[in-house]
């Protein structure tokens, strides 16, 4: 089954669409709670709240070695992270995950950024040594 957020067509339909079409007031994704009426039921397409994901990244991350895929980023090496303060972030996330508190939610994105750039980076510097 294919996302429709990735097709073609409705991603060019969306860039000609004007902004006003995006956001109403205070309503936003307008167009797309719009073109649901009658497919979802009208709790889930006006909600305002947002699922809860935020155990995720830590989990996603501990089954990736935890703390030990921070200790060597090559983004830092790079100059483009600190390494210190990017182990840091991950321990108080780790921390705050553990007790089950959502202090730590803001290192999350940033975390998850830095793990995907280093994960990029020592891919492809992997495929340029095979070629």
């Amino acid at each position: 089954q294919r996302n429709p957020f990735k097709d073609r067509r409705v991603i060019e339909f969306a860039f000609a669409l004007p902004v006003e079409q995006f956001w109403r007031r205070d309503q936003t994704k307008f167009i797309l709670r719009q073109s649901m009426r009658n497919l979802l039921p009208e709790s889930i397409r006006l909600r305002r709240t947002k699922a809860a994901f935020d155990h995720v990244f830590p989990n996603a991350f501990q089954g990736q070695g935890g703390a030990k895929i921070f200790d060597s980023l090559s983004s830092a090496c790079a100059g483009w992270v600190d390494q210190e303060k990017v182990g840091e972030m991950y321990q108080q996330l780790a921390q705050a995950h553990k007790q089950g508190n959502s202090a730590a939610i803001p290192y999350i994105f940033p975390l998850w950024m830095i793990f995907g750039i280093d994960l990029w980076i020592k891919t492809n510097s992997l495929k340029s040594q095979i070629v």
